[in-house]
């Protein structure tokens, strides 16, 4: 993935993510940190040291993927919006549930199985032991309302040399579908002094759009 982002996307580089992506962010600023001029993770968990607890999340996420193949992706939608951790967006509008509903729908049977089980937190490494390495900006966002991972964030901001937390009030785990365009305005502050920051003419990754409504 290194080798595609330094081939393909041209300096300077922000890095963004969520949730499992805020942890495969974090897996290519531990290794590649040079690459990426500033990062956002949002909702994102640096992973599990005691040896008991990953195990038991990998037979967890195991179950998930047992789901997946033998009761399809529908069954595996219902369940899987029913968590505590997704609670919050009951309060949404109906659109926006079912766009999601229709995300989750389009993906490979297969292909999530998969991933259920190579990209289980139990099966990825702890960054913690990592993180004082990373000295480029990283913004670390989540909402008011999922306090497991605003933890989290407030964690990793004591271990990450330059690491600032934003905790987005009203909303749960899912900051980008609840909040989008307050998402949105975080995001392009942080480019904004990523970039101001950067030697040369100022170029710099697409400003996201704001011109739309939260759903909080």
């Amino acid at each position: 993935m290194a080798s595609v982002v330094a081939e393909t996307a041209p300096a300077p580089r922000y890095l963004s993510g969520y949730s499992l992506g805020g942890r495969l962010a974090l897996g290519l600023l531990v290794r590649h940190a040079d690459l990426f001029a500033g990062a956002a993770l949002i909702g994102a968990n640096p992973g599990i040291g005691d040896d008991r607890e990953r195990a038991e999340r990998r037979k967890a996420d195991g179950t998930w993927a047992r789901l997946i193949e033998e009761r399809g992706l529908s069954a595996f939608d219902r369940e899987w919006s029913r968590l505590a951790l997704f609670a919050s967006q009951t309060r949404l509008a109906s659109e926006a549930l079912e766009e999601q509903r229709r995300i989750r729908l389009g993906h490979s049977r297969v292909a999530l199985a998969s991933a259920m089980r190579t990209l289980s937190l139990g099966a990825m490494p702890d960054f913690r032991p990592f993180l004082s390495a990373i000295c480029c900006p990283i913004e670390l966002i989540a909402g008011s309302l999922d306090t497991k991972f605003s933890a989290l964030a407030r964690q990793m901001a004591g271990l990450l040399p330059a690491a600032t937390v934003h905790i987005v009030d009203g909303v749960g785990h899912n900051v980008p579908l609840e909040a989008p365009a307050r998402l949105a305005r975080l995001l392009n502050r942080s480019l904004e002094r990523t970039v101001a920051q950067q030697p040369g003419d100022g170029r710099l990754i697409h400003r996201m759009d704001e011109d739309f409504d939260d759903y909080s």
